[in-house]
């Protein structure tokens, strides 16, 4: 089951900070003033969330987080970006947040990677491109692409007045 999350003050953040730090991932981190901070205690958790949008849970069977996606936003050296960040259990979990995310996304999202995450050919299959690498890191960019209006709008031809 996949859901929004939103943070407010009634927002209990025990299990989602218990699924982030169950498991070390190097690729689950966000940058203040030049450095990478890991949410590790509810304080780091919250200064990170309040920073992203559209973020979504993913949960198994028995109600237990099993993926979670955000945008978060980045400023620095005049520039304004939003990068992707996910932690995930397996492929599929990754697959179904990306496509949620994607569809509900209005800007271009960038995200950044080790070279071995295994995430890789999911995003390049839902159309993340290469854009630069540095060291064991590889930046990927997928752009916004706004879709056309469809019109449901029915108009009769000549042939349909028979």
């Amino acid at each position: 089951m996949l859901e929004e999350f939103h943070l407010n003050k009634k927002t209990h953040l025990t299990a989602l900070l218990e699924y982030v730090t169950s498991e070390f991932d190097f690729d689950f981190y966000f940058t203040e003033n030049n450095s990478r901070l890991y949410a590790q205690d509810e304080k780091t958790l919250k200064r990170f969330l309040k920073q992203c949008r559209h973020i979504y849970l993913h949960y198994d069977k028995l109600g237990d987080i099993n993926g979670l996606i955000m945008v978060w936003k980045s400023v620095g050296g005049g520039k304004e970006r939003f990068y992707l960040k996910m932690k995930y259990r397996d492929l599929n979990v990754a697959r179904n947040l990306l496509t949620i995310l994607l569809w509900n996304i209005k800007s271009d999202v960038y995200i950044k990677i080790r070279k071995d995450n295994s995430t890789l050919p999911v995003l390049r299959n839902k159309g993340f491109r290469f854009l630069g690498g540095r060291g064991l890191q590889i930046l990927l960019v997928k752009k916004f692409k706004p879709r056309e209006e469809v019109s449901f709008k029915y108009e009769r031809d000549e042939e349909d007045e028979d």
